[in-house]
């Protein structure tokens, strides 16, 4: 198990990306909206070093689907798998909404510069 000091966003950024999978398991379908979220929690956990993207194909696939701001639901599906390996701290309620309220923020920055 991999073990970081980790913030409140990356906490909540990896509990999100780990219920995405399994509502798109139980959906049987991948969310359109579902792919710009999650490339934005992607963006978050690279840039908060909670996860490093394999030097293969898979991850060369991850960072083009990254520039173009959405994420495929296999890239998703291979996020999710290298997450299996980062242990999580439990975050209280206040911190989670707190960690929401800057993560959206941050979405709304990122779309902005998009347009």
């Amino acid at each position: 198990m991999l073990l970081l000091l980790m913030t409140p966003e990356l906490v909540l950024s990896i509990k999100q990306l780990r219920d995405q999978a399994v509502t798109t398991k139980i959906l049987g379908r991948y969310p359109e909206h579902f792919a710009s979220l999650s490339a934005m929690r992607v963006k978050k956990l690279i840039s908060g070093k909670a996860i490093k993207l394999p030097p293969d194909a898979d991850g060369v696939r991850i960072m083009l689907e990254l520039s173009t701001g959405k994420l495929s639901r296999y890239s998703h599906n291979i996020v999710c798998n290298l997450l299996d390996d980062v242990e999580t701290p439990e975050i209280s309620s206040k911190e989670s909404r707190m960690a929401q309220a800057r993560l959206d923020i941050d979405f709304q920055q990122m779309k902005e510069k998009a347009n």
